[in-house]
């Protein structure tokens, strides 16, 4: 007598445990099993509370929606801020917030990954002569690449380019020396603000 109500509990528990497992792709099982000490795995699942076909069911539904939105999260490409916004492929970013003096623009991008972005554009830079507010832009050809992507603070599962380094292939901007002007290295690291 004992039996037959044991058998009428537990499979209708076991045939809901091994339907959200097929439903979950074998993560119920991993999420759900521990080892008591000096015992065999017990499972711990909903179903087996219940005995409820229809509970299982739903907990393998919700299971499996989290696990593609934690996918979904994980997989958002870093951005770039330009100076507040963030941004995927911008055709413009601005490289000094403070003063807007120095800029990437006409941005045409060959690769944007989770591990960096590169592309090529024109860099515009005031010259500040004699200050900036009187200063000329210039203009230079460049290949650039973002990297060191890092979390966006207060902002759960996003991600920014934290460092840009430009590439010179032609013309460079003027560089100061002791006050007096010289032609810039072929490349320049910098910060990008958030």
């Amino acid at each position: 007598m004992k039996r037959g109500r044991f058998a009428a509990a537990i499979i209708p528990a076991l045939a809901a445990w091994a339907v959200a497992l097929a439903l979950t792709g074998g993560t119920a099982l991993a999420a759900a099993s521990h080892r008591a000490p000096g015992h065999t795995a017990v499972l711990h699942t909903a179903v087996q509370h219940t005995g409820d076909r229809l509970t299982a069911v739903r907990a393998a539904r919700h299971a499996r929606a989290a696990r593609h939105a934690r996918h979904a999260r994980a997989a958002a490409p870093p951005v770039v801020f330009d100076c507040s916004q963030g941004q995927v492929r911008p055709r413009s970013f601005i490289l000094t917030c403070g003063d807007g003096n120095n800029y990437l623009t006409m941005l045409s991008w060959s690769a944007w990954s989770a591990a960096f972005a590169s592309g090529t554009g024109t860099q515009t830079i005031n010259d500040c002569a004699p200050n900036c507010a009187v200063g000329q832009f210039h203009s230079y050809p460049v290949d650039f690449v973002l990297w060191r992507s890092t979390p966006v603070p207060h902002n759960s599962g996003q991600r920014y380019f934290s460092r840009v380094t430009v590439l010179y292939p032609g013309t460079r901007p003027l560089a100061y020396w002791h006050a007096k002007p010289q032609t810039g290295p072929e490349t320049w690291t910098g910060t990008l603000a958030r």
